[in-house]
């Protein structure tokens, strides 16, 4: 069965998501993740023509072009330097697979995976911030927000790997038609 380039990076920005909530080998959520996010950066351009990718550029020239690559680079090639070590760091995989799934997003026009909603959900409750919700604080639902804000700042780390896994089944229910919330 062939497999476009989106559907490939689809695949592994998926796998990664499911690894990094399995609390699974760090290595290969950050190869699996980045090699997702080169993909969709190279189709970006060619798939959505709203010049989004040079604003985004600029967030990843802030943080540096070459910083960000280095793991990426690390985990993939040995011929200048197969002595080298490196540490494996979740920072490595979050921005990976957040910067992914914001490419996916918007070249999808919001057609995420199952996956890439349950990543969007834990991380607009841990960084709101940073992933730009701005939620109307006069929304009935807005109280079960901030709770749910509450619990996964001061959530551990495996409790918020628990929810992430939590969010993924019932986001996977939902896409077959299922309730969310109920396994029978």
């Amino acid at each position: 069965m062939e497999i476009s380039k989106l559907e490939a990076a689809k695949r592994q920005l998926d796998c990664a998501i499911r690894l990094y909530f399995h609390d699974d080998d760090m290595c290969s959520v950050i190869t699996l993740c980045r090699a997702a996010f080169r993909l969709l950066w190279d189709l970006y351009p060619k798939l959505a023509e709203d010049g989004f990718e040079k604003e985004f550029g600029k967030i990843i020239e802030f943080m540096g072009w070459e910083e960000y690559n280095a793991i990426t680079n690390f985990l993939k090639h040995a011929d200048k330097d197969h002595e080298d070590q490196m540490e494996p760091h979740e920072v490595h995989a979050v921005s990976g697979i957040g910067f992914s799934v914001i490419l996916y997003g918007r070249v999808t026009n919001g057609k995420l995976s199952a996956e890439m909603k349950a990543w969007e959900t834990i991380m607009t409750l841990w960084q709101p911030d940073v992933w730009d919700s701005h939620p109307d604080p006069d929304h009935p639902h807005y109280a079960d927000f901030r709770r749910g804000v509450e619990k996964i700042v001061n959530a551990s780390r495996e409790e918020r790997l628990t929810m992430g896994r939590g969010f993924l089944r019932g986001f996977k229910r939902i896409e077959q038609g299922l309730d969310p919330e109920h396994s029978w």
